[in-house]
């Protein structure tokens, strides 16, 4: 991918500033045309917020870094030519449903200093300019991939279906994870509880949906939210609007199945990033799975919940022990790496937004307390 040289410096340019901003959001288009109406009628920034800004009695102000957190697309609004103090900037929608104007009332630029800030910054250009244009390339061929498919849902099935869903989906955040104690894997992020699929028992055999003259019932998306859970494009869904929504995430599965069916015919699964993202995560199910079935047998699975550490040091670890005493010879250790590895008492969980999957990667499970290296053999070099 060749990076345009202009767009770098123009990047660089803006890379240490952080501006400071004033702002208020609305909770619809009709707000946010009334909003942009009064600024063009020359109205000032705190007029139209005393005139539109509901029960807030005072603008909230907050600052936006070129290398802050927010979504670029957001960002690009105020970071793609430099602004000046005192400009409007919007409304604009920021996510669906929630419209954003915010006034610059001035910023700060951090200098690179020094030979290696200043290829640091070069480099975190380079980056943010790569992805970008990678995002953009990738969107394309999403285009080009869907371009002729069609989908159709079945006007009877899907309110009924949606029904279903809207009583899962529109819980709060409290009642999904009262929900993650039912959990095979009892996973901790509320975002991985499965929607209860088994509810539409009853009407699995209707047809849901029709992609590309093919019939998909209700049976079939139950396996596939099995598998694919569904991502939102709103965090924050009207209750009256979860139908649309509802669809569009259904549209996006559609979108990611087709994905997924080019990634196999490439043989992207045979790469050894992916097959080791396969492996960690099989690996962490099966270790999780063995530990939760020892447990129940046990009787011990409700307590582990309760009292970790205790159940880990009085059924876990003496479980432990006879298994590296029984598999200690098959183990082989690379100490050399191993006592390289540096530590720290900061636990790290690493997540992303919008995708089906959220979580990068899986905690280590809890299995034992013993910490001491007192079986296997080490590794021979070249190995």
């Amino acid at each position: 991918m060749v990076l345009d040289t202009a767009e770098l410096k123009q990047e660089y340019k803006l890379a240490g500033r952080s501006y400071k901003l004033s702002y208020y959001s609305m909770p619809d288009s009709q707000m946010a045309r009334l909003v942009g109406e009064s600024l063009q009628q020359g109205k000032s920034f705190e007029e139209t917020f005393a005139q539109y800004g509901g029960l807030v009695t005072s603008i909230p102000t907050r600052e936006l870094a070129w290398s802050g957190p927010e979504p670029e697309e957001f960002k690009a609004r105020f970071f793609s030519a430099p602004l000046q103090k005192g400009q409007i900037i919007g409304p604009f929608e920021a996510e669906r449903g929630l419209f954003t104007v915010a006034r610059v009332d001035g910023w700060t630029d951090r200098l690179a200093l020094g030979d290696q800030d200043v290829r640091q910054r070069w480099e975190d250009v380079r980056e943010k300019v790569r992805t970008r244009q990678a995002t953009a390339a990738y969107a394309n061929w999403i285009g080009g991939l869907m371009r002729g498919k069609t989908l159709r849902f079945d006007g009877q099935t899907f309110p009924q279906v949606a029904r279903v869903m809207a009583d899962f989906y529109m819980k709060t955040e409290a009642e999904k994870k009262q929900l993650i104690k039912q959990q095979v894997w009892n996973v901790e992020d509320s975002s991985q509880v499965h929607p209860p699929v088994e509810s539409l028992d009853g009407i699995a055999d209707l047809p849901f949906m029709v992609l590309d003259d093919q019939v998909w019932t209700v049976r079939d998306l139950q396996k596939l939210l099995l598998r694919h859970p569904l991502v939102f494009r709103s965090r924050q869904i009207p209750k009256g609007e979860f139908g649309l929504e509802f669809r569009n995430a259904i549209a996006d599965m559609v979108r990611d199945l087709a994905v997924t069916e080019e990634a196999y015919k490439k043989g992207y699964d045979r790469v050894n990033v992916v097959q080791r993202t396969a492996g960690m995560w099989r690996d962490n199910l099966l270790a999780t799975w063995q530990r939760n079935r020892l447990l129940r047998e046990k009787g011990r699975e409700a307590e582990f919940y309760k009292e970790y550490q205790k159940v880990i040091e009085s059924d876990l670890n003496p479980h432990f022990v006879e298994l590296s005493k029984k598999y200690g010879k098959k183990i082989e250790i690379n100490t050399d790496e191993f006592e390289k590895i540096k530590l720290t008492s900061i636990d790290m969980f690493v997540t992303e937004k919008n995708v089906p999957f959220p979580v990068v990667s899986p905690n280590f499970p809890l299995f034992t307390t013993h910490d001491l290296l007192d079986y296997g053999r080490k590794m021979k070099a070249g190995k």
